[in-house]
């Protein structure tokens, strides 16, 4: 569980409540992370989202693997053991930025599990492709930012630009 409500102002009282319900139910399987989104983008413009996967949940993200099916055998090889739930005020704008270093992660660990990166190689390095999958992701965030607050995604520059940096693609 990301939580990425500020813990100052008018989202405190929410952030503080969500954290002690999450805390509250004691559920060994609930990994609780707190993110202060806008107070790291501060401090770090150039990569918050690198450092919150790398640094505070990427040992959590590697055990949840992805499901894996063999076609030839109509097999299944493997199935995906966790999710991470990202709770924000509005689910939009901090959420889609999370996700997308999440998805950015998760895609980089199953290419090179498949062998089609090699370790410490990302999809950042095919430019043609990264570009793509950025510009997608931020097209989508604007499509269901405009269908749920009648405006494009606040932070798409964060995904369509690509600030992400080192941190976020070793694994």
């Amino acid at each position: 569980m990301v939580n990425l409500v500020d813990k100052a102002k008018y989202e405190k009282p929410v952030g503080i409540a969500f954290e002690r319900q999450v805390k509250n139910n004691n559920l060994p399987s609930i990994f609780y992370f707190h993110y202060d989104f806008h107070s790291e983008s501060k401090k770090n413009k150039s990569a918050p989202i690198g450092n919150l996967v790398a640094n505070s949940i990427s040992q959590y993200l590697n055990t949840f693997g992805g499901l894996r099916f063999c076609v030839d055998s109509n097999s299944l090889l493997k199935l995906q053991t966790g999710v991470v739930r990202t709770n924000c005020m509005d689910c939009l704008d901090r959420t889609n930025v999370v996700q997308f270093g999440l998805a950015i992660f998760w895609i980089n660990s199953e290419l090179v599990h498949f062998n089609i990166l090699s370790p410490g190689e990302s999809i950042e390095d095919y430019a043609q492709i990264f570009y793509l999958l950025r510009n997608v992701w931020s097209d989508n965030a604007d499509y269901i930012s405009m269908a749920y607050a009648g405006t494009p995604a606040l932070k798409t520059d964060l995904t369509r630009l690509s600030s992400l940096n080192i941190f976020f693609v070793q694994i």
